[in-house]
């Protein structure tokens, strides 16, 4: 398998970038709070937007506590990790743009992480709790703006992914920082969560199933493998993962099918379903027990720092 691999952006994603560099002095302002570092979000980044999908942006504030107070009302939950605003409006070459933009907490997500790498755990750990510890948690991979692990799974998803905004103030030495504060099994861990909920939830004896799910799983499952069998940071866009994995051609066309029915859909996500794939279906309940074994041997220590220094192939970073 290889290890680099070419980054570029979308179109789309550069605009995303720009009206995020040209508005975020604005935000901070609206908002009162710091933006720290973020990323264009959503299906997009992924490779996997459809006729029907959003944009999205993830920023990690310092601050914000306004914000916060509304969020935690809305939601009816006592605390939080990340507040929505659906849509946000931003001025770009004199237009006016909505985009779905979530603000995540980072003074509240960088505690909670501290917290979880003191915990002694066996991996994957959704495989080790009791039957009422999954039955509380298994619904994880539903859509849910306000969940106990939502800015810790954004925080994730910002270190994996193929492109990352900073602002002009940013010491890149603060990135290593970011990185370092993540152990690269709980990476895996959070990821393979969602893959065995989204099997066990929406796809496992289903004769149709949520095409975008199948997807998701798909990507999880691809991306810890990599990790564990590469030891390097993976590609985040679907198509390129898919492409540098080690399957056999079958699996790969199956799964190019069901990612041109997504591209083209105007079907939202959360509704789009056709007919489930017996051989898609055999090749995750495969992934699964695998990433399985590689996760029960991979180091229990390791911070992701030292998956990024491995790799070849690194963040794209965007500054204003």
């Amino acid at each position: 398998m290889k290890q680099e691999y070419e980054i570029a952006l979308s179109e789309n994603m550069k605009k995303l970038y720009s009206i995020l560099s040209e508005n975020y002095h604005k935000i901070e302002k609206r908002i009162h709070a710091k933006i720290l570092f973020g990323r264009v979000g959503g299906s997009g980044a992924q490779g996997l937007k459809s006729e029907s999908s959003d944009d999205d942006l993830h920023l990690f504030i310092t601050g914000g506590e306004e914000l916060r107070q509304n969020a935690i009302r809305e939601s009816g939950l006592p605390d939080i990790q990340g507040g929505n605003i659906c849509p946000y409006e931003f001025e770009y070459q004199g237009k006016v743009f909505e985009i779905d933009t979530d603000f995540i907490f980072w003074d509240i997500v960088k505690e909670k992480i501290i917290q979880e790498n003191k915990v002694v755990k066996q991996y994957p750990s959704v495989l080790c709790r009791d039957e009422s510890a999954w039955n509380e948690d298994k619904n994880l991979s539903a859509t849910v703006r306000y969940r106990n692990d939502f800015g810790s799974w954004l925080f994730q998803l910002f270190l994996l992914s193929d492109s990352i905004w900073l602002p002009k103030d940013f010491d890149d030495r603060q990135l290593n920082d970011l990185y370092k504060q993540r152990k690269t099994i709980d990476i895996m861990d959070a990821f393979f969560l969602r893959a065995y909920g989204n099997y066990c939830k929406f796809l496992k004896d289903r004769k149709e199933v949520l095409v975008r799910k199948y997807l998701y799983t798909i990507h999880h499952l691809e991306t810890i493998i990599w990790i564990a069998e590469n030891r390097t940071k993976p590609p985040f866009l679907f198509q390129k993962l898919v492409e540098l994995a080690d399957l056999d051609q079958s699996v790969k066309e199956r799964i190019r099918h069901y990612y041109d029915l997504n591209s083209r859909s105007d079907v939202y996500k959360t509704r789009y379903k056709e007919k489930s794939s017996a051989r898609i279906d055999s090749y995750i309940a495969e992934r699964l027990d695998y990433a399985k074994e590689l996760m029960e041997k991979y180091d229990k220590e390791e911070r992701f720092s030292s998956v990024i220094e491995r790799s070849q192939t690194k963040s794209l970073i965007v500054r204003p």
